[in-house]
């Protein structure tokens, strides 16, 4: 693993957080292990969203339409995750 945090950037990268991309030496090394099972995954099983629980808590508090009035400080103060389908990135 060593020798491929120096000649892997992506995944160098993903190990010091400077991306949320999984590398794909994971994606394939998830698919070898998952086998016949990976065509059953969802999209976006092997991704994680850190605020999503915190949105989800948010919006349960909030006027319905304040996601639309307020959507665009929500998504640059808390993430994408948390912005109405009325604001468009």
């Amino acid at each position: 693993m060593r020798r491929r945090l120096e000649s892997d950037r992506p995944l160098r990268r993903f190990f010091e957080q400077e991306t949320t991309e999984i590398p794909e030496y994971f994606v394939e090394r998830i698919r070898k292990d998952l086998g016949e099972f990976w065509d059953w995954l969802p999209d976006g099983a092997i991704s994680h969203d850190p605020n999503a629980y915190l949105g989800q808590q948010i919006k349960s508090v909030l006027p319905k339409d304040f996601e639309c009035r307020c959507g665009l400080i929500l998504k640059m103060v808390l993430g994408s995750s948390l912005a109405g389908s009325c604001i468009k990135s």
